[in-house]
């Protein structure tokens, strides 16, 4: 799903007409990076192709500050395009469970 418009763009646009809304994103800003500890956590939900999707909480004490969901996409270095996730780096990288191994023989 594409975004129609900028978030840096939407919140910067926002901030210069409200002076409340200004005030909010620096004391938020401050208490964040200052005072407290902020953890988010991350939970990887599937990997499907080239995507992989999230979902993220952001909490200050017992205060969730944000939750979000994300897709990310892995893009080859050399082509610049998306790039199949392989399921040896699902593996080592994501934590994924390897495939049962089948023993033949006796």
């Amino acid at each position: 799903m594409a975004l129609t418009r900028d978030f840096r763009a939407t919140v910067k646009a926002r901030a210069e007409r409200d002076p409340a809304f200004r005030d909010g994103l620096l004391e938020e800003a401050l208490n964040a990076f200052l005072d407290d500890d902020v953890i988010a956590e991350t939970v990887l939900e599937k990997i499907a192709g080239a995507r992989s999707f999230y979902n993220t909480v952001i909490r200050r004490g017992e205060d969730v500050l944000a939750e979000v969901q994300s897709m990310w996409c892995c893009i080859d270095a050399k082509s610049l395009r998306p790039a199949r996730i392989s399921r040896e780096v699902a593996e080592t990288c994501f934590g994924l469970p390897g495939k049962p191994k089948v023993q033949t023989g006796s």
